[in-house]
């Protein structure tokens, strides 16, 4: 309803597969912070955006409130929405993600 089209992927791996496949280039990014072997969200984010040498709008969607973490992803100007995800929080910031800069 929101005129999203949606692809989900668990792993960065996965993503760069899928966008190897489809040349599809995704308008943004909204990635869970903690993925399976020992990966990141933000691991993901950057390993997307090198593949396609473009600066992909992205967020990073987690449970994890610890100081290191927010200064992390702070200093890598990407955006936190913390879990649980409420749906008029995700909207804004698809909204913003997806605004001109």
């Amino acid at each position: 309803r929101w005129g999203c089209e949606v692809i989900t992927v668990g792993s960065e791996a996965q993503a760069l597969e899928m966008l190897e496949h489809t040349g599809r280039i995704p308008a943004i990014i909204l990635a869970d912070y903690h993925l399976d072997n020992e990966r990141t969200g933000y691991d993901a984010v950057h390993g997307v955006r090198r593949y396609l040498g473009r600066d992909i709008p992205a967020a990073i969607i987690t449970a994890d409130r610890s100081d290191d973490t927010r200064r992390l992803l702070r200093a890598q100007c990407l955006p936190v929405l913390n879990k649980p995800v409420k749906p008029n929080r995700l909207r804004a910031l698809v909204a913003s993600l997806l605004a001109p800069a």
